[in-house]
């Protein structure tokens, strides 16, 4: 199967600007069928050398910036994009009122059509970003991910209530279980009446004793 058989919904490309729809589709028909070359990188990337197709949607809502930029500036082809067209868009980014692992996945998507344009036509070969030189923190800043757990934590006061129930309600599980057993023709146990102390007067029989007596 070719690049131009590969089934693309025109529909899906329609914000791409028209001049870079046949090297997207090119692109995208890459990613499916061969390994991105992340050797040629400069750093360590933990990104899969081979797409899904779930994957193609995200990186083509990434990518959805770039076209708007790329169509008010008025190019034509990818090769046309110098070095500082690369450093206008990567300063856009870094505006972008978005998180830092969205802004990151913009500037990669740049970054796989760099990958791959060697095995694209001439005009659509990009070249290196320069953020994969001196870095992706250079354009957006550190990483925010941490193993830390920024959870606020429980007051005791409320961890202590918590247990209580926590136990009672394991406590009384097996007796709660055992009556939701029974048969429903076999009356449950009532509770033990609590019979009054010798000596003690019994209020039942006698009553409320008459004032003045």
């Amino acid at each position: 199967m070719s690049a131009a058989d590969h089934p693309v919904d025109p529909a899906s490309l329609h914000p791409c600007p028209e001049a870079l729809r046949a090297d997207l589709k090119h692109f995208f028909y890459l990613l499916l069928t061969m390994d991105t070359p992340l050797e040629q990188l400069d750093r360590p990337a933990s990104a899969r050398k081979r797409l899904a197709p779930s994957t193609l949607k995200t990186l083509f809502e990434d990518l959805k910036p770039f076209f708007g930029w790329f169509e008010e500036r008025g190019l034509s082809t990818l090769a046309q994009l110098d070095e500082d067209d690369l450093r206008e868009y990567a300063a856009q980014v870094a505006n972008a009122p978005v998180g830092q692992n969205p802004k990151s996945r913009r500037l990669f998507g740049l970054s796989r059509l760099w990958l791959l344009s060697p095995y694209m036509r001439p005009s659509a070969r990009l070249r290196q970003p320069f953020w994969e030189r001196e870095g992706m923190d250079q354009v957006i800043g550190k990483s925010e991910w941490t193993a830390e757990n920024k959870s606020i934590p429980v007051h005791p006061a409320t961890m202590s209530a918590l247990l209580v129930w926590c136990l009672r309600l394991v406590q009384e599980a097996p007796r709660l279980i055992h009556l939701l057993s029974l048969s429903p023709s076999i009356p449950v146990p009532r509770r033990a009446v609590r019979r009054p102390c010798p000596g003690a007067p019994n209020s039942a029989k006698t009553g409320p004793r008459p004032i003045g007596q």
